[in-house]
């Protein structure tokens, strides 16, 4: 059974590089991981996609549609929400011009982080469903697809960073870890 999870991997993995024109790299931060004091969702702070045939990020955070929006640093938290919404808004209007990629991720798998997350954020937000989302079958959790490669338990929790310090030609520059990032 392992085997044939590896063969799966291999082959995703291969056909990953050989059409990187068909991918997207996608992470985002986020408030907490849990509902807040208020019970409301967790404020999305920022959404990265990366293009990797074009080396370039796209890029959806508070501080930058705050300064789309003329308001300034010292108000963005009185105008979170009017901000975090044209920050979605954004965010699902690029992904439905966008259909025919597919975005690998890590872990974004349910409604606490993940593609379910961040499509309930925007519906509580704007009070409607997105125009489009990102279907099952065009998310590869690359968490997954390792795990499948290489086995159960190939690196220690926190994995990512693990992942990093066992490869000597990754350089994370501003990597953050859970509530730093934040």
């Amino acid at each position: 059974m392992q085997w044939n999870r590896h063969k799966e991997a291999k082959q995703t993995i291969k056909e990953i590089f050989q059409r990187l024109d068909r991918y997207r790299i996608i992470h985002y931060s986020c408030q907490s991981f849990n509902r807040v004091e208020n019970g409301k969702s967790t404020i999305i702070a920022a959404i990265a996609i990366y293009l990797p045939q074009y080396d370039r990020t796209e890029s959806f955070d508070i501080q930058s549609t705050a300064e789309y929006l003329n308001i300034e640093y010292k108000d963005i938290n009185k105008n979170l929400e009017k901000i975090e919404k044209v920050l979605l808004k954004n965010f699902f209007e690029f992904i439905r011009k966008n259909t025919d990629q597919k975005y690998l991720h890590w872990n974004m798998r349910n409604s606490k982080y993940g593609f379910q997350a961040l499509s309930n954020r925007y519906m509580a937000l704007v009070h409607q469903k997105p125009e489009y989302e990102i279907p099952s079958d065009k998310c590869i959790n690359i968490a997954a697809v390792l795990e499948n490669y290489y086995g159960v338990g190939y690196v220690s929790d926190p994995k990512i960073k693990h992942l990093i310090e066992k490869n000597f030609n990754v350089r994370p520059g501003n990597l953050l870890y859970g509530e730093e990032e934040a």
